[in-house]
């Protein structure tokens, strides 16, 4: 028996399906930004589960809610599964730039296979204006790349006041360093670290040694922002235009903290797409996150509208869904010596781990087996599994803030 996605979290399926209500109105009140639900928590609380869930809810593809079977247009992305087809564009530690990540929307989008011929159409021509945005890029990469700043534009979205500050911060501290040194080549700029502000440094070095004067013309930089602005625009025109002549449009986004700073563009297109969109994001960080300075999920509480937001943080479950999950699988007969109780107390609640015992206890492992620790005296076979699991996930030597949140403690990039 797999995990029932719809077990414990009934009043997340309720909030969505008041978003998708709320998406059917063609004149709802409040401002016209998208709706954005942000569930996050630590890996294997269930959110790829959920997000499956809300797949299936927004399809129609579960009983109580066929209603919604061609009422929306539906894309799904899992970030982490992009990681694995394209790991160049995920090497950075500031994560792709943004134009990749609407590439991959547009895409999922326009390979739809249940869009109708008509529908189709509509989404080649409403995002032409974008395509022809993205045939631009190659210009603006060459330029981005003489000034040593290919490896910061479309990704960290500056403000005026933090473009100045930062740039010209990073450039004082650079023409400092290329004068102590004699001259610093755009191969060493590289090779300092690729935090979103270590790439602007390192680009400010290697432009202090062009330019020798403290300072990064802001401008200079400005206009190739406006280059990524323009195409972010014309991408959320596009999606606007689309759910206005065809249906509403709900994006399931998961992994997101994958897109580090991208995120940050992101969250302009979900306020720029109009009140027709829908955007699930699913994160892996921890609750306490949520208040943390300068993390998206601060950013989003600035940013969108509360009448657009709600924020889904995941915590475990308690023994009355453990319980309900044993009755799933077992009925009343449950193995001698199993009960909620112990299973909540060897798991925690974890919905990954509470997934693991079922399976085998079946294939008629005896709770002193799984739970207790292997004949060698090591981790039980429990803690052995959930172990497992967590390292087939892990990159090498893969350590880098979490761009959620801005702390390494919090990331946590095993599902």
């Amino acid at each position: 028996m797999t995990w029932n996605t719809s077990l414990g979290r009934e009043d997340e399926q309720i909030r969505f399906r008041e978003m998708l209500a709320q998406l059917s109105v063609k004149n709802v009140p409040g401002p016209d930004e998208g709706f954005v639900a942000l569930v996050h928590g630590h890996g294997g609380l269930g959110k790829t589960s959920l997000l499956a869930r809300y797949r299936e809810i927004a399809t129609g593809e579960t009983p109580s809610d066929r209603a919604n079977r061609e009422r929306f247009v539906v894309v799904t992305l899992d970030w982490e599964h992009e990681q694995r087809l394209q790991q160049t564009d995920f090497a950075a530690f500031a994560g792709p730039p943004i134009w990749k990540v609407l590439a991959r929307i547009h895409k999922a989008l326009s390979d739809d296979t249940s869009l109708s011929p008509r529908l189709r159409r509509t989404a080649e021509r409403v995002f032409d204006p974008f395509r022809q945005q993205m045939t631009r890029l190659p210009e603006l990469m060459d330029r981005a790349r003489q000034l040593d700043l290919d490896t910061v534009v479309g990704r960290k979205r500056f403000t005026a006041e933090e473009l100045a500050q930062v740039v010209n911060a990073a450039a004082r501290a650079g023409a400092s360093l290329a004068g102590a040194t004699g001259a610093l080549g755009a191969s060493t700029a590289k090779a300092m670290p690729t935090s979103s502000l270590g790439v602007l440094a390192a680009a400010a070095v290697a432009k202090a040694q062009v330019y020798r004067h403290g300072t990064v013309d802001t401008e200079v930089f400005a206009s190739l922002t406006s280059g990524v602005d323009a195409l972010v625009r014309a991408f959320a025109r596009g999606l606007r235009s689309f759910s206005r002549k065809t249906r509403p449009v709900v994006l399931i986004l998961d992994t997101c903290e994958l897109l580090g700073d991208a995120n940050d563009w992101l969250l302009e297109v979900i306020r720029l797409a109009g009140s027709r969109t829908g955007w699930v994001l699913g994160a892996r960080l921890a609750p306490q996150s949520e208040a943390a300075p300068g993390g998206v999920i601060t950013r989003l509480h600035t940013v969108a509208h509360r009448d657009r937001m709600i924020t889904l943080p995941l915590g475990a479950f308690d023994e009355h869904v453990v319980a309900d999950y044993l009755g799933g699988v077992y009925g009343e007969c449950l193995p001698e010596g199993v009960t909620a109780a112990e299973i909540l107390r060897m798991t925690r609640g974890i919905p990954l781990a509470i997934s693991f015992i079922a399976p085998a206890l079946r294939e008629g492992l005896s709770p002193e087996k799984l739970f207790g620790p292997s004949p060698d005296g090591t981790a039980s076979q429990l803690f052995r599994s959930l172990v497992l699991r967590y390292l087939k996930h892990i990159r090498a030597s893969q350590e880098r803030a979490c761009p959620f949140t801005g702390s390494q403690r919090d990331c946590d990039y095993q599902r």
